[in-house]
């Protein structure tokens, strides 16, 4: 069942970066929605290929979860928010007048 909420969840995130990247005004939001909507649809086509494995019975301490989140979070979710902002200063989509500011969706 949890893996059904995440698919769910990796596909409302990818078809919203989808109609995101559809409607953007510019290049930088444009190139940003895509690289959203990649890494989501990459989530979701791993978690349907990993959907079907047993579960692994655990003899140790049952820290794998906070493992992983922590993996996810530092990891990936810092890559993915320094690749927006990279591509973000590369296209100009820059808010403010100071060069090190991202745009207001990276900044969420």
């Amino acid at each position: 069942m949890d893996s059904v909420v995440k698919l769910v969840a990796f596909a409302v995130v990818a078809v919203l970066a989808a109609i995101a990247a559809n409607n953007a005004r510019d290049l930088a939001y444009q190139v940003n929605a895509v690289t959203v909507l990649l890494a989501a649809a990459g989530f979701f086509i791993y978690t349907i290929r990993t959907m079907g494995r047993p579960a692994v019975s655990a003899t140790g301490y049952m820290d794998d979860v906070i493992r992983a989140g922590v993996i996810a979070t530092a990891f990936w979710g810092y890559q993915l928010v320094i690749v927006l902002a990279a591509t973000s200063y590369l296209l100009g989509g820059s808010q403010g007048k100071e060069y090190a500011e991202p745009a207001w969706h990276i900044d969420l």
